[in-house]
């Protein structure tokens, strides 16, 4: 049961734009797997970020990708957090990454 003060105060629930951030240790662990394993290939990856409840009300709880995003089992995120899947796409050069129609790319997603 909701207090009568929440459910008459429609500001108490606001949608709030998701935001991101990458850890450094993504693109620590991504520059090891492009040496090691991906070489020249651009070929799509299956990652996975995570994010979870904000403990203050007045912030926003960014979706992180960090070094586990490559684990394909996701067993490095904690319970608390939630698991989202995606796909890293990765081009090898600046003039690969201006070709790209980045429109049709995030419909294709």
């Amino acid at each position: 049961t909701f207090p009568s003060a929440m459910a008459s105060d429609p500001a108490l629930l606001r949608f709030v734009p998701l935001s991101a951030a990458i850890d450094a240790g993504f693109l620590s662990q991504l520059g090891k797997r492009k040496l090691r394993e991906y070489g020249l290939s651009d070929a799509p990856v299956e990652i996975h970020a995570s994010y979870g409840r904000c403990p203050r009300m007045s912030a926003s709880s960014p979706m992180c990708v960090g070094p586990e995003a490559f684990d394909a089992s996701a067993d490095g995120v904690p319970p608390s957090m939630c698991v989202a899947p995606g796909t890293l796409l990765n081009a090898n050069t600046l003039e690969d990454f201006k070709e790209w129609d980045k429109s049709a790319r995030l419909e294709a997603e």
